[in-house]
């Protein structure tokens, strides 16, 4: 608890942020999923072809 006094907050505060950053993110698959495409397209970008007027 010398963390809460050196941070200068409240205790609720303190255990409200230990119990949120120890949880499972729910997300993960899908960030992962996201990395793989990003990094397979990675420099494919831009149009094909001429443009259009």
């Amino acid at each position: 608890m010398e963390l809460i006094k050196v941070a200068d907050i409240p205790r609720s505060t303190y255990c409200y942020w230990k119990k949120r950053l120890n949880r499972h993110d729910k997300y993960a698959d899908v960030k992962i999923a996201i990395q793989s495409i990003y990094h397979e397209h990675k420099g494919r970008y831009g149009c094909v072809g001429s443009p259009k007027n």
